[in-house]
């Protein structure tokens, strides 16, 4: 059994979502990666820098805030 197959029967995804993410599949399969151009690593990455900027701009202003 495939992690599709198990992940899809584990969460009794319906038809349309599988559809779907059999299309992104696809979609991603025929664009060429590399180490310039990783893909969806690049998001994955993007995605961690926001919210480490944001917990550390949270905790600038914590002590911005203590100052006054």
């Amino acid at each position: 059994m495939s992690f599709y197959q198990y992940i899809t029967e584990k969460r009794n995804d319906n038809e349309e979502l599988k559809s779907i993410m059999e299309t992104v599949a696809s979609s991603l399969k025929k664009h060429k990666t590399d180490e310039i151009k990783p893909g969806v690593l690049l998001g994955l990455i993007n995605r961690e820098k926001r919210v480490l900027f944001w917990v550390l701009w949270q905790n600038v202003l914590m002590k911005i805030m203590m100052l006054l």
